[in-house]
């Protein structure tokens, strides 16, 4: 039977409650000046894809993004002290390069079904 992909109350609390605090040190960090956002689809589901070199570009999408989209990242971020703690807080889901989990795809497709960004 195929994993179906559920989004469990303490995720959606952490995202709630992180985010904003993401954002803040983020403010903290540097000035913030954000363009393009008129891009981004008001509602429905879509997809998206970072090309990123460093460690605070993935945060830095999670928190600024209109809504909290949901999180594929390397699973070895999964390995390291921190990021670890972070990335499963947030209920991100750890993927190897080319390969894909039967939680991907239930995630990819509960958010599509949803109407949500991934």
């Amino acid at each position: 039977m195929a994993e179906t992909y559920t989004l469990p109350g303490r995720v959606r609390f952490f995202r709630w409650f992180a985010r904003p605090i993401f954002r803040g040190i983020f403010h903290l960090i540097g000035p913030i000046k954000i363009t393009g956002r008129e891009n981004i689809p008001p509602s429905g589901a879509y997809l998206i894809a970072i090309n990123h070199i460093s460690l605070f570009e993935a945060p830095f999408i999670l928190a600024f993004w209109p809504v909290a989209p949901e999180a594929v990242g390397a699973a070895d971020i999964w390995q390291r002290r921190g990021q670890s703690t972070l990335v499963s807080y947030y209920g991100g889901i750890p993927i190897h390069r080319g390969s894909s989990t039967a939680r991907y795809w239930s995630c990819c497709s509960w958010c599509f079904a949803q109407a949500a960004p991934c």
